[in-house]
């Protein structure tokens, strides 16, 4: 936990002098990730963003919930009703 916040807090010492665009640009990789680890968390932690990842992929997300789809685009075929 405190390689983390300190990951984390060295990020957002960097945020404060940077442009805004390099911060929009910026990314944190899972590589990224992975490094905050421990050695020995690593391949746990790797495993966890690895099961995470296969359940979140924008076809799961429409099949598991077509009734929020529906909800948020206003028809099952996922177009607002009424736009041409």
């Amino acid at each position: 936990m405190s390689a983390c916040l300190a990951a984390y807090r060295s990020r957002m010492a960097r945020y404060s002098t940077a442009k805004q665009l390099d911060i929009w640009y910026d990314k944190v990789t899972v590589d990224d990730l992975i490094g905050v680890f421990s050695k020995a968390d690593r391949k746990r932690a790797s495993s966890m963003i690895t099961k995470s990842t296969a359940k979140k992929t924008s076809a799961g997300a429409a099949k598991n919930s077509p009734k929020r789809s529906m909800a948020l685009c206003g028809s099952p075929s996922n177009r607002p009703t009424g736009l041409t």
